[in-house]
């Protein structure tokens, strides 16, 4: 029987080359391969539709650059927001310093500003990433030079526009970087845990649970560091994440031709609509009375202290639970790999035990993200359940699965 999985979205079928006229730029966003589905259900509750370009890009082929402002400020599974440049086939160098010569670039760089070509290549080529951004450099100051008269520089340390040059075997697509940093950096963070989740990846995973709509008790047994319980509460208060965003690390605001004050309105708008408190309790524990401090002290630095019950003691047993109210209980966690312990048989111990004490405790259902797909489907299915989604997705090198397991 096949495996659960959820349907990409709708290929775009793009022109080649497509270099789209200037300031009609449509919106590319990044996300964690294997999540596109998950970041496309979000993009359509903002109002877009959105097609499959690559693996962890998705286009909205129908927005346009005042698009990519909504997109930073309340996308919460976004990596980063793009606006497309180019796209054409360059299995050469000379195809991709001709493609980059047909972008306009004079329209989106000023001869004032210094410019960056971040370049990355996938598949086998005769030449270097380097190479590739060196091409695209040279073709941004020659438009420039050509349509102003003056040589634009180039700032590889702090740069005021950031160019994205991919190569993906003879398939080159040039972005332009609206967001800067990855949008993941949202979270103030007092404590460090030793792995953290990153917060897209978090709020990707709570979209794959019933939260908050059909919840009585939001659980994290294995929280960490508390990004988890943390993106659940900025989630269920409504807290976009555009208002936890240092204005200066994004790259929007030093493109002139976007409409910055668009901004100031979406945060008006957005702080009237936060509530007060989460209408879901959360509760967030682990066994390491460090990490418990630790993210008491980073529910505090994110002002959602008062939102999650914090409770110390072992995902094996969660006995903790016998004092929470009864309901619908869900559990959206991110346990331990096991990749540091050297050996897998004491992470396959903790699953079972794990899986045994959800059963006991009556969980509806538990959504988690883990490399060990055969280990955590085996220590649930003994448990009596039944493998609800099984999700591959990219997590940094990593080949993990976003795992939605429901009783049977």
């Amino acid at each position: 029987m096949a495996e659960p999985t959820l349907p990409l979205p709708p290929a775009f079928p793009a022109p080649d080359p497509w270099i789209p006229e200037p300031l009609a730029n449509p919106p590319v966003v990044s996300c964690a391969a294997g999540f596109e589905p998950v970041v496309a259900e979000e993009l359509r509750e903002l109002g877009h539709t959105a097609c499959y370009l690559k693996p962890a890009k998705l286009v909205l082929p129908e927005a346009g650059p005042d698009a990519s402002l909504p997109l930073n400020f309340f996308g919460r599974t976004l990596h980063r927001v793009y606006l497309l440049l180019g796209l054409g086939r360059a299995p050469t160098l000379q195809d991709v310093r001709a493609l980059a010569q047909t972008v306009p670039f004079h329209a989106y760089l000023h001869p004032e500003q210094r410019f960056a070509v971040r370049a990355q290549r996938h598949g086998s080529h005769d030449f270097t990433s380097m190479d590739v951004a060196r091409e695209v450099g040279s073709a941004v100051v020659e438009r420039v030079q050509a349509h102003t008269g003056r040589r634009i520089r180039a700032d590889l340390d702090t740069p005021d526009v950031e160019i994205m040059a991919e190569l993906s075997d003879d398939q080159l697509l040039l972005l332009l970087n609206t967001s800067g940093p990855p949008l993941h950096r949202r979270h103030h963070r007092a404590f460090q845990h030793f792995a953290p989740l990153l917060p897209t990846l978090a709020a990707a995973l709570l979209r794959l649970s019933s939260f908050p709509n059909n919840v009585d008790l939001l659980i994290d047994p294995m929280a960490g560091g508390g990004t988890i319980p943390i993106e659940a509460a900025l989630l269920a208060r409504n807290v976009a994440p555009g208002l936890l965003l240092p204005e200066g690390q994004l790259a929007l605001f030093r493109l002139s031709f976007l409409d910055h004050t668009a901004w100031r309105r979406l945060r008006h708008r957005a702080e009237r609509q936060v509530r007060p408190r989460s209408p879901v309790p959360i509760l967030a524990a682990d066994r390491y009375a460090r990490n418990v401090r630790g993210m008491k002290a980073n529910l505090e630095a994110m002002g959602v202290a008062a939102d999650v019950t914090v409770c110390a003691g072992r995902a094996e047993r969660m006995a903790y639970l016998e004092r929470q109210p009864t309901g619908r209980r869900s559990i959206v966690t991110n346990p331990p790999y096991g990749l540091r312990l050297g050996d897998p048989r004491r992470i396959d111990r903790l699953y079972h035990d794990f899986a045994r004490a959800c059963a006991r405790h009556g969980i509806a259902e538990v959504v988690a993200l883990t490399p060990r797909r055969d280990s955590w489907l085996e220590a649930f299915t003994q448990a009596g359940y039944r493998p609800a989604l099984v999700q591959p997705v990219r997590y940094g090198r990593l080949e993990a699965f976003a795992l939605r397991v429901e009783p049977s």
